[in-house]
This record gives C-alpha cells, structure tokens and sequence, in this order.
C-alpha cells in the first residue's frame, strides 16, 4: 500500500524543499528509501513503530506526537565535502539550534548522539544508498517520562526548559541548524568545543560495542577526520574511527 504524505508548510533550509508528514510509519528511515530522492527532502512522522539506532538491536523509543522524528535527505554532491564525518556534523547542527532555539547548553557525544545535563536528548543515524545520505534524526521535546532502562539516560527540551514545543515548528529551527554547521569553515573545533567528557576518563568500546574489548583513558578530543583521541595510562595516545563511549552516571554534568 503506497503511503499518503501531508506536505508541511516549513521553510526548509536546503532550498525549500520539500516537508513530508505522515501521522504513523514503521520508520521514516525506510520511507525515505522508497520515494525520488531530492536534496533536502525531509520525511517527519508522529510515530514511528520500529525506530532504531546505530547499533544492531537498538531502539528508539518515543511516545505518539510528542517528538521530532525525521530523515533528511542529502545529495553528497551538495554538501560540502569535510573529513568530518557526517554524523558528528549533524550533532553540531543540533547542538546549534538547541543552543540558539532554547538556551541550553548541548554536548555532542561522540559519534552520534547530542547530550544535555548528560542525558541524551537526540540521536543521530545515517544511511548511504545511491547518491544520497539519508539522516534519521530521533530528538525528544515534549516526552518527559521514559522507559525504566532509559530513565537515567534521556531528557527532553520539556524536561530541560519547562517549554512545549510544536515539532513542525521546531523542525524549521532544527533544519536551520544543520544547514549551518554543514557550511562552516572549521566544524572540527566547533565539535571539539562541545565534546561531551573531553579531558576526562571515559571507558571506550572501539569497533563494534556489542563485542569491542573496553579500554579505558582521557578523552583527549578528536582529530581533524573526527577519529576519536583517548590517552592512556602509559601517555600513549590511541585513536579510533568506530565504537561507543559507555554509558556512566560518573559522567553527568553537574
């Protein structure tokens, strides 16, 4: 059965184009894999049963029209070309607009995922097929109550600010921000800036987290290609393109 979208009257950032909406869909991930690919093109629902993250088995869970859930669409030859990667660069673009919509103070948690008061208020996942980059972007606004695993571990701009957000409407500020730190000059400091635990001890699952073996140092930042910088014990300095840092309450913002 073909899926009937509702076109959205948001000013997009990418050349105006086009908003899609669908009240419930499995995922828009998959949504944006079926439809003619155009630059900029976002598909949105207000549900999504079969949401999931970057690691196999992973889900993301949210309740019916109370977040922001997405994929945009991007033509890799319209995006400028940066060694960082694109995940890390569209946290930054979150970053952005949850600094400039609502005042708080975001911490990219590297690879994918934008922390505040360290607890994750948005996710980030990305898939490549033809020509384009297909960005899932899960970011809680109005969800102020979370499964029991996650209760310690998610936030919302609700809960961070008191403020209830129209999704439509924070969608145009959201897009605003990506397109912004898609074009600036030196993402890499800008990301360096906001990185969640640098300068402090983290334990680190290079590779696949689900089998990585922990290792644990300072995080030291992150290079100009956006690998991951983690001092050790003995001062040597290890690097990393893939893997997780574990999850601790030891790492909360105060």
């Amino acid at each position: 059965m073909e899926t009937v979208f509702s076109p959205l009257e948001v000013h997009n950032s990418f050349n105006g184009a086009p908003v899609l909406y669908v009240e419930q869909t499995e995922s828009t991930m998959i949504l944006a894999r079926e439809i003619k690919p155009v630059h900029g093109t976002v598909i949105m629902a207000g549900f999504q049963s079969a949401g999931r993250g970057r690691i196999p088995g992973r889900r993301w869970m949210g309740e019916k029209n109370k977040n922001l859930l997405c994929t945009l669409i991007l033509d890799v030859e319209k995006v400028p070309v940066r060694k960082i990667p694109l995940p890390l660069i569209i946290g930054l673009g979150l970053a952005l607009y949850l600094e400039q919509a609502h005042s708080v103070k975001p911490l990219i948690k590297w690879p994918n995922d934008v922390l505040v008061s360290g607890k994750k208020i948005s996710g980030i996942i990305i898939e490549q097929t033809r020509n384009y980059s297909l960005v899932g972007i899960g970011l809680n606004l109005n969800q102020v109550s979370f499964p029991e695993a996650l209760r310690f571990k998610a936030t919302s701009v609700l809960k961070e600010t008191g403020m209830r957000c129209n999704p439509e409407e924070e969608l145009f500020f959201v897009l605003n921000g990506i397109y912004s730190a898609l074009n600036l000059e030196n993402p890499a400091a800008a990301i360096k800036k906001r990185l969640f635990a640098r300068g402090r001890e983290i334990v680190f699952i290079p590779g696949d987290p689900v089998q990585g073996k922990r290792i644990k140092g300072i995080l030291s930042g992150i290079a100009p290609d956006g690998t991951i910088l983690i001092q050790l014990d003995n001062g040597r300095t290890v690097s990393s393109a893939s893997g997780e840092i574990e999850y601790s309450t030891g790492l909360l913002q105060t």
